[in-house]
């Protein structure tokens, strides 16, 4: 209650617009090391900070989720920053693959990125004009 108290009160305090200091400028992600595959947690590294800050979560959940407080592990693909569970075949931002294939992206914007490829082909390429169709397609059932 408290936490959440005081960042409603930075929330307001904070200007409309963000000094340039506070936004990342490229040098600092050059600082950043890249992210790797973990393959005995079956995890990138980076994807407590990717899901915090791609996934919609109230803030009080995204700062548990970057730091990893008090939360239940989430599913594979998100640790994988594969919110999309995408079967590995040489895509741009794949950094490895889990045991069954799926992709570990090196960042949640790579994992989108693709998706929305798929998505594409799937709709022009296949003629998959509904959301049934493509997830027919997508991950067919057993």
């Amino acid at each position: 209650m408290v936490i959440e108290a005081l960042l409603m009160m930075l929330a307001t305090a904070a200007p409309q617009k963000p000094p340039a200091a506070a936004v990342a400028p490229a040098s600092l992600f050059a600082l950043a090391p890249a992210p790797a595959y973990r393959p005995e947690a079956r995890a990138v590294d980076n994807w407590r900070l990717e899901s915090a800050l791609a996934l919609e979560m109230a803030p009080l959940a995204a700062a548990r989720r970057a730091f990893g407080v008090g939360e239940a592990e989430p599913g594979r693909c998100v640790k994988l920053n594969n919110y999309w569970c995408i079967k590995s075949a040489g895509w741009n931002g794949e950094i490895a693959a889990d045991a069954e294939g799926h992709v570990a992206f090196a960042s949640a914007e790579e994992g989108a990125a693709v998706a929305a490829l798929l998505l594409r082909r799937y709709y022009v390429d296949y003629g998959r004009r509904s959301a049934r169709a493509i997830v027919a397609r997508w991950a067919p059932a057993q």
